[in-house]
């Protein structure tokens, strides 16, 4: 919460791009960093402008995120495409595909540093694969932040840091 800026009051010092935390406004930070968390949060919404949100992106765009995301091809196959109106809470979606949808909201942000918080865990191994294919292809210019418990999910990170028993 620190790092992806949600958290501002703290001990010590932080800094992004060689300037400190406390010098950059909210809205500041969100154009550097997203962030997408284990359990996503929708809203009672489309799933474009889950996505869009206050942005002006293109379905065409849309689309895109969506196929970098794995999504979609789930999305295609909804009666009204990306402007298929969610539950609350995206009640209506697998939580594979709610995980997917919350990523495809971080993606058209573009950040520059993504933090990404055990969000392929609902999805199983064959579509995360092709997910980190699509991340590891379109994301060079930016900074990926992993949580993960399955291992397969960091083979493409450069360094990890593992944290827990060392028996594992």
């Amino acid at each position: 919460n620190i790092l992806s800026g949600i958290q501002r009051n703290f001990d010590g010092e932080v800094s992004l791009a060689g300037k400190d935390f406390d010098d950059y406004s909210h809205s500041e930070l969100r154009k550097y960093i997203s962030q997408v968390h284990q359990k996503p949060f929708l809203f009672a919404e489309s799933i474009k402008n889950n996505i869009a949100m206050d942005q002006d992106i293109t379905d065409d765009e849309i689309w895109r995120i969506l196929e970098i995301s794995g999504l979609k091809n789930d999305v295609a196959n909804f009666d009204n495409g990306i402007e298929t109106s969610l539950g609350e809470w995206g009640v209506n979606l697998s939580g594979g595909q709610k995980q997917r949808l919350t990523l495809a909201r971080a993606l058209s942000r573009k950040p520059k540093l993504l933090f990404l918080d055990d969000c392929l865990s609902a999805v199983d191994t064959i579509t995360e694969e092709k997910i980190l294919q699509n991340l590891d292809k379109e994301l060079v210019d930016t900074t990926l932040v992993w949580v993960a418990h399955r291992k397969s999910t960091l083979k493409y990170c450069n360094k990890y840091l593992h944290l827990g028993d060392k028996h594992e």
